[in-house]
């Protein structure tokens, strides 16, 4: 039985996870075109070398989030 709450993946939701940069070689190889659009927790920097893909959106241009990873537990100063 079906609802509006499933999920519901497409072609590329697989990708999700990936390192960035294997992503958009995949992409590449198949002749996808995309937007690349990118995140980061509150005061980090985005690297591109540690950038991992976190979503991806359908539409008229598929779309890629990407993030780093941000293991920091709790302020922003890394101090209990």
């Amino acid at each position: 039985m079906s609802t509006s709450h499933d999920l519901i993946m497409n072609d590329w939701d697989f990708l999700i996870g990936y390192p960035l940069e294997k992503a958009k070689t995949l992409l590449m190889e198949e002749g996808e075109e995309f937007t690349l659009k990118t995140t980061s927790a509150p005061g980090k920097q985005f690297n591109l070398d540690e950038a991992h893909v976190v979503a991806v959106r359908q539409g008229e241009l598929l779309e890629i989030i990407c993030a780093c990873p941000d293991w920091t537990v709790g302020g922003t100063d890394g101090q209990k």
